[in-house]
């Protein structure tokens, strides 16, 4: 388990007749940044909340950097950020009064690295709660799930609420937060954008269980591209192998290649083609037949 940040084995979690987590498997190794993905009720916060230590599994093991989720949870909390999908303060919460409590808390000071991570996310430290948009409450947990630099570090739908521009900060701060294999990262989400800006592996989950676990780049590897070729005349013959055509009749072809690009592009060079395009991998296609 040393060289694993999370693991699961065969994890069940059900809520009455509910069922959550039906033997769930994961596996993240330590300084990975590995997206949780999936749809609304597919498991990935009852997941997080387990390795949080808030739930207990009915069956099966969680570890956390070589920490029992559950038995060990004191322990392992102290090496985590975590925030959630939902956050929630007391109006009269500011930023800065937060960390002094999370402070407080981890028995270190978190003040000082905290406000640094405020002020990169345009954020009013001394705001109260009450007074703050979706997106800013956001921020907040997020200060001061960053500000304790954790080993392990757990968001569940971070980006919720914050703007384009906060996005790309905030992602520069994730990438910052493992440089150098010094952090684990764990990011619940549905939203497959959110998850290929910010992680290098994915895991899919479904109906509780893990469908898919793969590294971002693999995926792109394999992902099929939206085409349009554009001809003098339409060509005759086979299609080269990879190459799906919704109408191949008329002049203009749409459809979809699947594999690298130079066969299509040899393909073409003995046609007389006048225009091509080729989108970028479809990735967002990808997932979903995962989802089917």
């Amino acid at each position: 388990m040393s060289e694993l940040a999370i693991q699961a084995v065969e994890v069940w979690k059900a809520f009455g007749p509910r069922t959550a987590l039906q033997g769930l498997n994961l596996e993240v190794p330590k300084g990975e940044i590995c997206g949780l993905l999936g749809p609304n009720g597919a498991g990935k916060t009852t997941t997080l909340r387990t390795l949080l230590g808030c739930l207990r599994p009915d069956r099966g093991t969680f570890h956390a950097l070589g920490h029992n989720c559950w038995s060990q949870s004191t322990a392992l909390r102290e090496k985590m950020g975590y925030c959630s999908a939902d956050v929630r303060f007391y109006p009269w919460l500011t930023a800065r009064k937060a960390l002094e409590i999370a402070s407080a808390c981890r028995r270190d000071d978190l003040v000082g690295q905290g406000l640094k991570v405020a002020k990169r996310l345009d954020l009013d430290p001394d705001l109260s709660a009450g007074r703050m948009s979706r997106g800013n409450l956001q921020k907040v947990g997020l200060v001061v799930a960053l500000a304790a630099k954790p080993e392990l570090l757990l968001l569940d739908e971070p980006s919720s609420g914050l703007d384009p521009l906060v996005q790309e900060t905030f992602a520069d701060l994730i990438k910052e937060a493992q440089d150098g294999d010094r952090t684990t990262v764990l990011i619940s989400s549905h939203t497959f954008s959110e998850v290929a800006r910010l992680c290098r592996t994915v895991v899919v989950v479904k109906d509780g269980r893990v469908v898919a676990g793969e590294p971002l780049d693999a995926l792109r590897a394999r992902a099929g591209r939206r085409v349009v070729l554009t001809f003098q005349d339409p060509p005759e013959g086979a299609l080269p192998e990879g190459l799906e055509i919704d109408d191949p009749s008329g002049s203009i072809w749409k459809g979809r290649w699947m594999g690298d690009t130079g066969p299509l592009l040899a393909w073409c060079a003995d046609r007389t083609l006048l225009d091509l395009e080729i989108s970028a991998p479809l990735l967002d296609d990808a997932f979903l037949d995962f989802y089917r």
